[in-house]
């Protein structure tokens, strides 16, 4: 009877709005319908292949079902895919990033998926947000360990500062992050490099590298 009705839910609302499909899919694989619970996933993404949220739900499903590497192989495969949108693939990279570090419990894997797909999605926010929360969310210790943290979180912010073709509005907005961080958690040198991003991200257009980079 429950199967009858989320059939007939999907018949009747558009796919645009995959809320109910992937309930369904939530209820075949409680079920232990595992293969229907995929197809379904996969049915939606025909349909909508930029559909973050559902390749997200994809994943785990796998994960809860067949482990880790079934999970990152539903990422990888959405990745390779053609018809997905260029952006599409760059928050998919963070979400795979994500799964590595929460799942798997490896920040080095997780920070080599970041640093190995840079290249090729370095003009998505999403991309350049997630590393750099990621970064920040890294704990640390002890004195070397913080060191080596915000070095790190610098490398992430120079990175995104001087390559990505971003608008100089939307890396003053992951500066402010940036500067904030400084502030409150930073080190003995923190407000020398604090000074410095002031000046080079919001001061004059001839000193303003954001102004600069963006315009490149």
């Amino acid at each position: 009877e429950t199967r009858h009705i989320y059939i007939r839910a999907s018949i009747f609302v558009p796919i645009s709005r995959p809320g109910i499909r992937m309930q369904w899919a939530y209820f075949e694989e409680s079920c232990g319908r595992i293969d229907v619970a995929a197809d379904i996933h996969a049915a939606i993404l025909m349909k909508l292949p930029d559909c973050v949220e559902v390749v997200v739900s994809w994943a785990h499903l796998q994960r809860r079902q067949n482990g880790l590497e079934a999970a990152v192989q539903v990422y990888r495969d959405q990745i390779d895919a053609p018809t997905v949108d260029l952006y599409t693939k760059a928050a998919l990279v963070a979400e795979w990033a994500q799964l590595l570090w929460k799942v798997k419990g490896s920040a080095e894997d997780a920070r080599a998926v970041f640093l190995k797909n840079s290249q090729w999605y370095g003009d998505s926010l999403v991309f350049w947000e997630k590393w750099f929360a990621f970064e920040l969310d890294q704990s640390a210790t002890g004195d070397e360990e913080k060191e080596t943290a915000a070095e790190r979180i610098k490398n992430v912010f120079d990175e995104f500062r001087t390559k990505s073709k971003l608008s100089g509005s939307v890396k003053q907005e992951l500066a402010r992050v940036y500067m904030n961080y400084l502030v409150q958690r930073g080190g003995k040198d923190a407000m020398t490099i604090f000074l410095e991003v002031d000046r080079e991200m919001f001061g004059p257009a001839s000193i303003s590298k954001s102004t600069v980079a963006s315009k490149d």
